[in-house]
């Protein structure tokens, strides 16, 4: 059974929420509450609507939907110039060469380059020249790896001060984190927490969470997102910036970190609501 999901289980049973294990691994737990049943799918909840959870899965989607509300970095969207032919009505570029050299044109160095659904930290690079931009692209858009995304992402890449992981339920805060790699080594991922000795710090600073709170409001507007991880950046000047939304988060580095009471919390927290 994932850890995650033994919290839940844990919160159920102090809430006396009745709950049944479909698989014998336990990891699709079904709740029953007095709204109705709640399904536990491994990271996947009842929770968000398949449209909505589409949006978010899609990075350019969500940056559509909500880059008129909230800061996010300047980004351009590539479409593998090498797709199948049905879809090449959709490509700009006849080559990965026509993709780095307007990857280049429209960017500072150094560049994020990045696959547009993938999660994880999976393909994302920083590229410094051109032969990185280059190089980036081809990985992104090897059509024999397992890991290939017809579309990348090309954006801009803040100096980062702080970033943190802003769990979100009903539009409200119930966990935030940061993602601490001040004392860990890189690997080959630029996600933070996928450092050696990374460490997800909770951040329990009631004006600070305020203050994320205010930032993130304007995203409601827009996405009815329920339940979330958010990705926030603050760059070296102290602006903000939203990078993405998860609706399937993982809590495992979480639980590495911190007491498996504090996600019982969360977990009680909103099956209270139900």
């Amino acid at each position: 059974m994932l850890p995650h999901l033994e919290c839940l289980v844990s919160a159920a049973d102090k809430l006396n929420l009745r709950y049944d294990y479909v698989d014998k691994n336990h990891d699709f737990v079904k709740i029953y509450t007095k709204k109705g049943t709640l399904n536990f799918i491994k990271n996947v909840t009842s929770f968000n609507s398949e449209d909505v959870s589409k949006i978010c899965t899609d990075k350019s989607f969500t940056r559509q939907v909500l880059q008129s509300v909230i800061n996010m970095p300047k980004t351009k969207d590539y479409i593998d110039p090498l797709i199948a032919q049905e879809y090449k009505s959709y490509t700009e570029f006849k080559s990965y060469e026509e993709v780095a050299r307007d990857i280049e044109a429209n960017f500072n160095f150094p560049i994020i380059i990045k696959p547009n659904s993938k999660t994880r930290g999976i393909h994302v690079y920083k590229a410094y020249n051109y032969n990185d931009i280059l190089d980036s692209v081809q990985k992104i858009f090897n059509q024999n790896q397992i890991n290939y995304d017809y579309l990348l992402l090309a954006q801009e890449c803040l100096e980062i001060k702080e970033e943190y992981r802003v769990v979100i339920f009903n539009q409200r805060i119930v966990l935030n984190y940061l993602k601490d790699n001040s004392k860990a080594v890189f690997t080959d991922n630029l996600s933070p927490l996928h450092w050696d000795n990374s460490k997800a710090v909770e951040v329990t600073d009631l004006e600070f969470n305020q203050k994320v709170q205010e930032f993130i409001d304007p995203i409601f507007e827009k996405l009815n997102v329920i339940f979330a991880g958010l990705d926030i950046i603050i760059d070296i000047n102290g602006e903000w910036w939203l990078i993405e939304i998860n609706t399937f988060p993982g809590f495992k580095k979480f639980l590495e970190n911190n007491p498996k009471s504090r996600l019982i919390k969360m977990y009680e927290e909103i099956l209270k609501s139900y």
